[in-house]
């Protein structure tokens, strides 16, 4: 049969007779065979390409919607034929996917839904189809220049087919000589999101210039990886810099319960929230599924904005209860439904913020200062 392994069709055929002699048994093998065939049958009918593309119409997220739906529905063929599910020891790199991709697990949710409802009779594992939608998303749009200086030309050419490759939201500028770099430099031409890159062999000519990272020949994956993540980490330091206004920052009173913080919310109204939108970020947050930090909770809202994202803190000058942790101060996402451009926004966050005594955050100045 199609979609498992010789193994797994030997060890479905000893299950058999193991409960046959057990006299464990309501049908015989080949109608065993003959059901899996219906639901397989069924998954065709399911059109699941056009359900990706309904649902997505609320999250907007970036999806190669063919390619997600193509692998999705692999996954369920083979689920039907032989079953498999996550060990538990893998929570904890699941959960730290869901910090970086918060909207697409909520998606993921949803869909795992309607396919449970349609197919019964089989259990879909909604970390399953999130990580499906993970691969299927598109490449984001260049907006970081990045700088390579190599005086190889060899290297740099490979070093160049290794980013394009493999590095996302990167604009390559291969640069052979000191001089050249030392003028780009000296005038002022360099971006203040540009990332540099530099051989280590060559380093020591490069006096007085601000080098974010050194590699030595080829790049490595630990290396494209390491560019990546400061790729994505200057965008988004980068767009808090540029949109975090004095607006964003709000002290407020709470009593008991995190409801009564309606008038630090109020702020949201002002920025394009509608009141649906801010009950659903005050659930949220009462029903405590949010990312906790410390002593700081994180919940986030998709909503129409001008910007990609735009961040609210509130300093609390009393301690609220949510769930069963005791939160000192709310950071509130508020991210473009339209926006793809910051996937790794959660994540950016929690490195920041993991280690830091909210007591010392008490204007927006502080809190720049945390999150630069």
């Amino acid at each position: 049969m199609r979609y498992e392994t010789e193994t797994q069709l030997c060890l479905q055929i000893q299950a058999y007779y193991i409960c046959l002699a057990n006299n464990l048994l309501s049908i015989d093998f080949q109608e065993y065979l003959e059901q899996k065939l219906n639901k397989l049958d069924k998954i065709e009918k399911f059109k699941l390409i056009k359900i990706l593309s309904k649902m997505n119409h609320s999250y907007n997220i970036d999806l190669d919607i063919e390619i997600c739906a193509t692998t999705i529905e692999q996954h369920l063929k083979r689920t039907i034929v032989f079953p498999s599910y996550f060990e538990g020891d893998m929570n904890e790199q699941f959960e730290k996917m869901r910090i970086k991709y918060p909207f697409i697990f909520e998606f993921a949710e949803g869909i795992a839904e309607e396919l449970q409802h349609f197919l019964s009779i089989l259990y879909i594992d909604g970390q399953f189809v999130a990580l499906y939608m993970i691969n299927a998303l598109k490449h984001e749009n260049n907006s970081v220049d990045l700088i390579m200086y190599e005086e190889r030309y060899s290297i740099s050419n490979i070093n160049n087919k290794l980013i394009e490759a493999q590095v996302k939201n990167a604009k390559l500028r291969v640069i052979h000589s000191k001089d050249e770099l030392s003028n780009i430099s000296n005038s002022n031409k360099l971006d203040k999101i540009s990332v540099i890159i530099v051989d280590s062999n060559q380093a020591t000519k490069m006096k007085n210039l601000d080098i974010n990272y050194l590699f030595e020949g080829i790049l490595s994956n630990e290396d494209l990886q390491s560019i990546q993540i400061m790729i994505d980490s200057k965008k988004i330091s980068h767009e808090i810099q540029a949109s975090l206004g004095e607006e964003d920052f709000t002290c407020v009173t709470v009593k008991s319960n995190f409801m009564e913080l309606s008038d630090g919310l109020e702020v949201l109204k002002r920025n394009g929230l509608t009141n649906n939108q801010i009950d659903a970020i005050k659930r949220r947050e009462e029903a405590g599924n949010q990312l906790i930090i410390g002593e700081l909770s994180v919940p986030h809202i998709q909503a129409e904005i001008a910007k990609p994202f735009k961040l609210f803190y509130l300093k609390l000058d009393k301690k609220v209860a949510v769930y069963t942790s005791k939160v000192a101060g709310i950071l509130i996402v508020i991210v473009n439904g339209s926006s793809n451009e910051y996937t790794q926004l959660f994540s950016y966050l929690y490195d920041h913020l993991k280690d830091i005594d909210l007591k010392i955050i008490n204007s927006k100045e502080d809190l720049l200062q945390v999150l630069l």
